[in-house]
């Protein structure tokens, strides 16, 4: 079971890791470039990569690395995410599953299942003390994401559970949560009809890009 390493302790991202979107390479269709890095792209993906590194644990970098990731926006969110994904995907350590869960988290629709099935393999043995290690990962920020996937997925059983759970880390009086919860419960008695899903081929060939982007950033800076 994964615990609170000391007592007190949590991990904050690093917040002075500056970001320019007019230093993107984009495409021509004004689409993100994901087969091309500006040298500050990339400085912003080996800034992250290195406060990892240098931060946590190396039994907890896998959490480290999506902590200090959550922050990031434009390409190189996409790009470290990934690398979450490429690195720890095999593990069977619980803490690199979560961390696997929460990247394709950010993924969009075609990969909400990955997300779910490595958080259901990971969740069991992390405690929530674990989790209040990590600034951008706390019970709360967990709890409320992972209940909107299964909300998503029409598993709306398992949505209103974490979603109380997210409720016993938030604020009491918040009545986003009991507002919520009850229409849950309404969708569980009358489920909404489900909607195929199917990513595009453009959807398709960003995602081998972005694969690939990370596969060349682990090789070369991790």
């Amino acid at each position: 079971m994964f615990d609170s390493a000391r007592k007190g302790q949590v991990y904050y991202p690093e917040h002075d890791i500056q970001q320019n979107v007019n230093q993107s390479i984009i495409s021509e269709k004004h689409h993100y470039d994901m087969t091309r890095f500006s040298s500050h792209e990339t400085g912003v993906i080996v800034a992250v990569l290195n406060a990892a590194k240098a931060k946590y644990p190396r039994r907890y970098l896998s959490m480290g690395l999506a902590n200090e990731s959550y922050p990031i926006v434009y390409k190189p969110r996409y790009v470290l995410h990934e690398m979450i994904i490429q690195l720890y995907a095999s593990s069977r350590r619980p803490v690199d599953r979560l961390s696997v869960a929460l990247a394709y988290a950010t993924k969009g629709a075609h990969f909400r299942p990955l997300a779910i099935q490595y958080f259901e393999t990971s969740i069991p043995y992390i405690r929530p003390s674990f989790m209040s290690q990590f600034w951008m990962y706390s019970p709360l920020c967990v709890y409320s994401t992972f209940s909107k996937l299964y909300e998503s997925e029409h598993d709306y059983a398992k949505a209103i559970h974490y979603l109380e759970l997210a409720w016993h880390y938030g604020e009491a009086d918040n009545s986003y949560f009991p507002k919520h919860i009850d229409e849950l419960r309404v969708k569980l008695e009358h489920p909404p009809k489900r909607r195929p899903r199917k990513p595009t081929e453009e959807q398709l060939q960003f995602e081998k890009e972005v694969t690939q982007a990370a596969r060349y950033f682990i090789q070369k800076y991790w």
